[in-house]
């Protein structure tokens, strides 16, 4: 944590880290992701990388992990919740469609 410029991969590896694990342990994990940005250890940029690189990594990620555009998608539409600037990011998958934490919700990310 004393390195700022690295907590997007924090952020990476919190959300890839419960793609398969149970809803009680992905909604405790959203909630650290929310108290490390409320107690602004994570700014909302280092969020958004986070994702973006999230995003990048989805081909790969669906191989080991075939729920994982549903889940980050998920915590995509949640972080919005305690960040609001989450509302705007354009994220891209590998080059593909920008998904937004408005219509990424809906658990795809323009791969099938």
């Amino acid at each position: 944590m004393e390195v700022p410029h690295f907590h997007h991969e924090l952020v990476k590896r919190a959300v890839a880290a419960v793609l398969d694990k149970p809803a009680d342990e992905q909604a405790a994990m959203l909630n650290l992701l929310a108290h490390l940005h409320k107690t602004e250890t994570v700014s909302p940029a280092q969020l958004e990388q986070g994702f973006q690189k999230l995003f990048q990594k989805l081909p790969d990620l669906v191989l080991d992990s075939p729920n994982a555009s549903r889940v980050i998608n998920s915590f995509l539409a949640q972080t919005k919740e305690f960040c609001p600037e989450a509302e705007g990011w354009a994220l891209k998958a590998n080059g593909d469609r920008a998904e937004t934490a408005t219509n990424g919700a809906n658990g795809t990310n323009g791969h099938a």
